[in-house]
Formats: C-alpha cells, sequence, structure tokens
C-alpha cells in the first residue's frame, strides 16, 4: 500500500507532501490538482517499468553500465500516462531548468542547470515492511526525457539499490469513461495503455472484458454486479484471431444488444468494474468514478468498488466532484484540495461534540473550508432568489454565491442551524454563520437560538417570495418568457386581475411600502402559484428566482440589500472580490 507521496517540480504543485490511506477520495474544486496526484502515480509508475525494462536489456546486451544508468529515454509517443503536446507540460511553471527565483535549486547548483522532476512514492508490504523510491525526471527536448531512481540526494542509484522489487506496488490509472467505439479489434498490452493514458479507455473496454472472461470467478463477480445495478444480463466476450472484430454483447428483456446500445451510466460502472476485475494491480487510481452515473447509482457503486477494493487487497484512490460520494466517505478518508492540500479530519472530542458532528457530512466540511461562511436559509429556493439579486445589484455578496455554503433548514426549524455551526466551529473555529428567517419567526425566542459565530436576521415581510411581488418585474418576466420561452401563450390580462384580485392595490402601485399584507400572507403559497395558474403557466416555486433576474435595482427593497450587506459581511476580506 501506498502510504506517503512526495511531489517536487512536478505540473501544477511545486513541492507538495500527500498522506494515503487504503481507501482515499480526492475531493475540491475543478483545476486543484486532484488529477494532478494521480497522473504523479501514474507517471512514477510508468517510469520505474520503464526504467526496469530498459536496464533488463542492457543486462542481457552485457551492458556494464547498465548498474548504474543514468537514465532510460523515453519519447512522447511511447508516454503513456497521460497525454501531452510537449514534454515541459510536466513540469511546474514548464520550467526544465533552474531559475533565480527558486528558493529550492540545491546548494552548488547554478541557475540553469537541468531541474528534475521528482515523484517520491512511500508505502508498507503486507507483512509490515516500509519502503520508499524516488523517481526522477530529466528534460532532454520536448520530445525525449530521461527516467530513473535517485536517492535522498536526487543522485542516481543502481539496480541493486531498489527497494525489494516484490514490495513495490503495481498501479493502474482509470480515467472517466469518454465514450465506446461502434467497434474494437484485439489491441496488444501496449496499445491499450496508450489509449488509458489518453483518456479514452472506451476505446479498451472490450478487450478488459474478454480478458476478465478467461478467468471464470471475476467473470462470474462482474455479471453478477452489473445485473445487481442494471437488471442487464452482460453475455460473454467471442473472439477468434479469424474475425476482425470483439463482439460484446448484452440482453435485456430477452433481446440481445451490442455493448455500444447501452447508455453513459452503465458503460461508466462497466469500465470500473472491468477495472478491478480484469486488472492485478494493487493501487488502483480512479478519476470521477461518479461521471454518468445518475446520484442513487453514485452511493451504490462507490460502495461496491470500496468493498471490491477491501475483499481484494486493493487500494483505493480516486478523485471526484459527487456530493453523494463526499458525504458516504469517511471524514478521514478525504483529502480536501482546497488551498493547500491536507486530510479532512475531525480532531475533536468526539463524545462532547457527538449531537453536533452528526449533522455534519465531510461535504460541509469542505464548503466551510472554501468560503469560510455558511448561509442558513429555511428552503433550497431562496439561495437561487438571493444570487439573482446579488446579479441584479452588482453587490460584493455576489462572491459569496460563487462558491456558496448554503445550509437549507427544510422549514422551520431554525435550532438547528446552532447545532449545525457549532458542529462547523469544532473544526474550523473562525467560520461564521448568517441565520435569516421568515416574517413568521419574528415574535419566536431567540434563547436556543443563539450561538458564537451566527448572526441571525428575520424578513420584514413573510418570507423571501414577498419581496418578489412587483407588478412590473412580473410583467417583465411573462413577455420574456412570451418571446420563446414557452408552448402556450399567456393571459396576461387573467394575471392581471388576479394580481388585483390577490393584492390591494396600493401594494401594486408602491411595492416597495411595507403593507401589513406582505406582513402575514404567504407569497409562495397563497399569491404566486394563483397568479401564474390563472395566467397558464407551469411556474412552480423553483422557477420564482426568474423574477429577481428581471428586476431594476430600484425595485429591490432595502430589506433585500440589507441582507446582502451582512452575507458580503460574512467573508473574509480576501474573499471579497
Amino acid at each position: 500500500m501506498i502510504t506517503r507521496v512526495v511531489i517536487e517540480n512536478f505540473k501544477r504543485f511545486d513541492r507538495q507532501v500527500f498522506d494515503l490511506d487504503p481507501v482515499t477520495v480526492l475531493a475540491g474544486p475543478n483545476n486543484s490538482g486532484k488529477t494532478t496526484l494521480i497522473q504523479a502515480l501514474s507517471a512514477w509508475s510508468f517510469a520505474l517499468g520503464r526504467w526496469r525494462t530498459g536496464r533488463g536489456a542492457a543486462s542481457a546486451r552485457g551492458d556494464a553500465r547498465a548498474r548504474r544508468r543514468l537514465g532510460q529515454p523515453v519519447t512522447r509517443k511511447d508516454f503513456t500516462p497521460l497525454p501531452l503536446g510537449h514534454f515541459n507540460l510536466l513540469w511546474n511553471e514548464r520550467a526544465t531548468n533552474w531559475r533565480n527565483k527558486d528558493t529550492d535549486r540545491p546548494e552548488g547548483v547554478k541557475v540553469g542547470r537541468s531541474r528534475p522532476v521528482h515523484i517520491q512514492v512511500e508505502g508498507r508490504s503486507a507483512v509490515g515492511e516500509d519502503w520508499r523510491l524516488t523517481m526522477a525526471f530529466r528534460y532532454q527536448g520536448s520530445e525525449q526525457i530521461y527516467v530513473n531512481p535517485v536517492d535522498r540526494n536526487g543522485e542516481p542509484i543502481d539496480y541493486d539499490s531498489l527497494p525489494d522489487i516484490s514490495l513495490l506496488p503495481d498501479v493502474t490509472h482509470c480515467p472517466a469513461f469518454s465514450g465506446i467505439g461502434a467497434e474494437e479489434p484485439r489491441f496488444d498490452p501496449g496499445y491499450r495503455s496508450l489509449r488509458i493514458g489518453e483518456g479514452k479507455p472506451g476505446d479498451v473496454l472490450r478487450n478488459l472484458l474478454l480478458d476478465i472472461a478467461a478467468d471464470e470467478m471475476a467473470w462470474k463477480s462482474l455479471i453478477s454486479d452489473i445485473k445487481d445495478l442494471f437488471e442487464i444480463n452482460l453475455k460473454r466476450p467471442q473472439y477468434d484471431p479469424g474475425q476482425a472484430f470483439i463482439l460484446c454483447e448484452y440482453e435485456e428483456n430477452g433481446a440481445s444488444y451490442d455493448l455500444a446500445s447501452s447508455g453513459s451510466g452503465f458503460h461508466q460502472a462497466l469500465l470500473l468494474f472491468a477495472f478491478i476485475y480484469g486488472r492485478q494491480s494493487s493501487v488502483l487510481l480512479v478519476d470521477e468514478p461518479d461521471a454518468h452515473l445518475h446520484v442513487w447509482l453514485q452511493t451504490r457503486v462507490f460502495d461496491r468498488l470500496r468493498a471490491l477494493a477491501q475483499d481484494r487487497n486493493r487500494q483505493l484512490i480516486l478523485a471526484t466532484h459527487a456530493e453523494t460520494i463526499l458525504d458516504n466517505a469517511e471524514s478521514n478518508q478525504i483529502l480536501s484540495f482546497i488551498g493547500i492540500p491536507h486530510r479532512l479530519g475531525i480532531n475533536v472530542d468526539r463524545q462532547s461534540l457527538l449531537t453536533a458532528i452528526r449533522q455534519i457530512s465531510p461535504l460541509d466540511l469542505l464548503l466551510a473550508e472554501q468560503g469560510g461562511a455558511v448561509l442558513y436559509c429555511e428552503g433550497e429556493t431562496d439561495k437561487s432568489i438571493l444570487e439573482a439579486w446579488t446579479k441584479r445589484l452588482n453587490h460584493p455578496a455576489f462572491a459569496f454565491f460563487k462558491n456558496p455554503f448554503v445550509h437549507a433548514l427544510g422549514g422551520r426549524r431554525p435550532r438547528d442551524a446552532r447545532h449545525h455551526l457549532f458542529g462547523l466551529r469544532a473544526v474550523q473555529k473562525d467560520i461564521r454563520g448568517l441565520l435569516l428567517l421568515d416574517g413568521d419567526n419574528r415574535n419566536d425566542d431567540r434563547h436556543d437560538i443563539d450561538a458564537e459565530g451566527l448572526e441571525i436576521l428575520v424578513w420584514g415581510r413573510y418570507e423571501i417570495e414577498n419581496y418578489l411581488l412587483v407588478s412590473k418585474a412580473i410583467e417583465r418576466l411573462i413577455s420574456k418568457l412570451s418571446s420563446g420561452e414557452l408552448f402556450v401563450e399567456p393571459d396576461i390580462q387573467a394575471m392581471g386581475n388576479e394580481l388585483r384580485r390577490l393584492l390591494p392595490i396600493s401594494v401594486i402601485e408602491n411595492p416597495l411600502e411595507d403593507h401589513p399584507v406582505l406582513r402575514s400572507i404567504p407569497a409562495s403559497k397563497e399569491i404566486l402559484p394563483e397568479l401564474f395558474r390563472r395566467g397558464g403557466l407551469n411556474l412552480g416555486k423553483s422557477d420564482y428566482y426568474r423574477i429577481a433576474e428581471v428586476m431594476e435595482p430600484d425595485e429591490i427593497h432595502p430589506d433585500v440589500i440589507h441582507v446582502l450587506d451582512k452575507i458580503a459581511a460574512l467573508l473574509p476580506d480576501e474573499n471579497r472580490q
């Protein structure tokens, strides 16, 4: 098992240390380095295999220098871990030579000398033996590099100085599914690795299945998993050297279909299981296993992958954006790539915080780290309305909604906000919260809601949707929809009559003024549904934010601006951009 990876000068990382577990979930926003870590491990494994192969060939030729080889040449076209248009793309900032600004330049090494990539991998064998091996990558030109193992000082080591080869893990990278061809010939292993490295594993899926079919136990397990997930019977692949292509079919409802006829979610899951059943590697790197999968399948596939990894003594390292996977993973299994990559652990007294921590998911912890603030509101639709207003006003609170941490309370449960924030602050003590309550909570006792770091605001009107009751904005939305977004022509006159029936004329003529009816009637239940129904429009509560999107700045109530000001004030200074 790999326990630690140290990357130096590789792609986005100048130097970074990663501690890994038997199951490690890499989580964070796009372009934060998750795939870079996976590629580094894949490159390390490739370089080791290439160096060992080159050394063995040299020994067979009687080349005495092979025992202390300075490097094995690798051409760009032969480099299968990832696609590259130029070899300097492997280097951090594409800097292949030492520069004046490089503070980590070794003593005595001059500016302009070759600056190698170092990928150090540490691990522990099944019998408890520790090992460490660093592979160096040296730039030769756009089309060639040299790879070799080095010691702690970066000096090349000979073959006899390597750790016991039996201790070192085999590593397999499974990228996200990207499509499958209508036909697939039989490919040799080298070409398969090339297609996988290019991010096109679907091009060799039938080859993987053909390999698995040769192992009766593995094949039965694979078809059982697929049957359980999709109610599909996977048929054994057919191939002989006399035919051009591998035949892979599945049976559904008594009819047989080619593999290419199924959906992308089925292909994604089948690919993942094909890698874990078809490759004997001790380490499986999986990039976005949730791609193409329905939400309920994401959890089931992840649970099955974890179980298979445990049963087969495999290490599973996967990168994901899926909330379902993050919620289902243990906190100490998650490696956060928000800011400097670090373990997402909860180092607190579990007993004293048991009630609070039960409400905190790993995803909550990631969002807390990312923004440093959380907004509590009564429903998911509140966020969409608030965000629309920030855009119309060009308000600083829009910075919060770029990566929002909004926790919906699901109705009148304001006390939950207190417990939730208490749990978050046990892990991240500086996080702040804003609890936004509907106006029907204005007379409630605050004693059991108040908490350190939590500010409470109550809408002056009954609820947030009551600030959308601006007739001109509603007419503007209907006009926009009528221009091409609707399949029916709305009855504008009927809507106008309904609005006048539901609201006093004073509200219609002066929507920014406060009126008793706006404090006592929930617009989302008693006004807007009837209004749109009378107009023949199928607009539900989740669509009401579209009114906010077309409101003019001078139509937005001061209460709204006050709330947005408070949201903006939640953010640390560095996040207010």
